[in-house]
């Protein structure tokens, strides 16, 4: 929220500067109704409200509903806000600085009288984070992980797309209750453009769909594989945060994503097989000269204690084994909402926000945006390195992206 003087705070991990505008004050009022038409490609429509409290810079409103369902507007979305029994005032643009979900639901957007503005310094530093999410092995909640974090990294206001990069079975868009008609490989046929197969998704998260068509990125020809560049330098132009959702094991598509990332994210459980799998990955990327940037996740943890032991004596191993050093970002607890939110294709953090294991999520998504902002900026660009990683020298970077020769 802001600070006392109005001055400069920050939005729960988004840097706001904000300024104060000579204007006379106006007067809101608890309960007063307002109707709000956000500024935002995911929601469109007018949508009832009323103002819950007001202080000198903000007003806390309810968060709106449509058809019984909250409408989750981002942080960081402008609203336009049509106001009643506002003297000489009848609407006004604002900015949505906070919500809450617990308790009561409501939404904290900025005054009239009060100009707020949003700016990404570190994205606009560092461009596009793009985050690998991996696993030794199938089974271990990779795709939920992905899901849900990308979730809460939207919450905290950034552009967040998910791209189903496990393309022999993905399944993102099951979790999320959506049908796509079209996918990554109709992107890499020529027959749509990485736009056309965006899917907008809840809470302002975008999902670009997998397809099985494009098993073996080898075996594509050049002309295709310098679609599939050119569609990750659109979303990499588009977005604050790339979420590769990856096959699980360690096939050469699957490494060669993760070598191109600026982040690693292993998913591990604390079962022995699990934990072996997780060790394996981590032993292929040593041998393909990956040295930083790898954080593990220790999913279904009984308890913290089992979370931490297990976590630190992965971490252990790789240092001494391996000379990897491997972050700890944390781990998700054990939670039965989350079986039921995947029966309900409805996520985690939406179904039950309140969980133990959502809280994991948030606390996880603000340790990681952290550590990003603290790291050394990128070696080289994600497509570019994707580029060679699969097809060597015999690529020459040509002036225009997606144009090779």
């Amino acid at each position: 929220m802001f600070g006392r003087n109005g001055r400069q705070a920050c939005s729960r991990g988004v840097a706001v500067s904000m300024t104060l505008e000579k204007s006379k004050s106006l007067d809101f009022v608890v309960d007063q109704p307002l109707v709000v038409r956000p500024v935002n490609s995911v929601y469109q429509g007018s949508y009832q409200t009323r103002i819950l409290s007001v202080d000198a810079y903000s007003l806390e409103i309810e968060v709106p509903r449509e058809k019984g369902k909250l409408v989750l507007l981002p942080v960081g979305t402008l609203v336009s806000v049509a106001a009643e029994k506002a003297p000489g005032l009848d609407a006004f643009e604002a900015e949505v600085l906070d919500r809450r979900l617990t308790g009561r639901p409501s939404l904290t957007i900025s005054r009239p009288d009060v100009i707020a503005r949003v700016s990404r310094r570190e994205t606009e530093q560092r461009g596009c984070r793009v985050l690998a999410v991996a696993s030794g092995k199938g089974g271990v909640g990779k795709t939920v992980f992905s899901l849900n974090y990308g979730l809460a990294l939207a919450d905290l206001g950034y552009r967040v797309y998910l791209v189903d990069s496990d393309l022999g079975t993905a399944n993102l868009d099951v979790l999320l209750n959506l049908e796509p008609r079209y996918n990554l490989s109709h992107v890499v046929q020529g027959e749509k453009g990485i736009s056309e197969i965006v899917l907008q998704g809840p809470a302002g998260i975008h999902l670009v769909p997998g397809g099985s068509g494009i098993k073996q990125l080898a075996d594509l020809s050049e002309w295709q594989f310098s679609r599939l560049i050119a569609a990750f330098n659109e979303l990499t132009q588009q977005a604050d945060v790339l979420i590769l959702d990856t096959g699980a094991g360690i096939s050469r598509n699957v490494t060669n994503f993760l070598a191109a990332a600026d982040e690693i994210i292993v998913v591990s459980t604390p079962e022995p097989h699990a934990v072996m799998d997780a060790y394996a990955l981590l032993k292929v990327l040593a041998g393909e000269g990956r040295h930083g940037g790898i954080k593990l996740v220790l999913n279904r943890a009984q308890d913290a204690r089992e979370g931490l032991r297990v976590g630190a004596r992965i971490r252990s191993v790789a240092k001494r084994y391996l000379g990897l050093e491997v972050s700890n970002l944390g781990f998700i607890l054990e939670d039965g909402a989350v079986t039921k939110a995947v029966r309900s294709k409805v996520p985690l953090l939406l179904a039950f926000p309140n969980a133990p294991s959502s809280r994991c999520f948030r606390r996880l998504a603000a340790k990681g945006q952290k550590q990003a902002q603290g790291a050394k900026g990128r070696r080289t660009s994600f497509v570019d390195h994707l580029r060679r990683l699969f097809f060597g020298p015999r690529y020459r970077r040509d002036d225009t992206v997606g144009r090779d020769r």
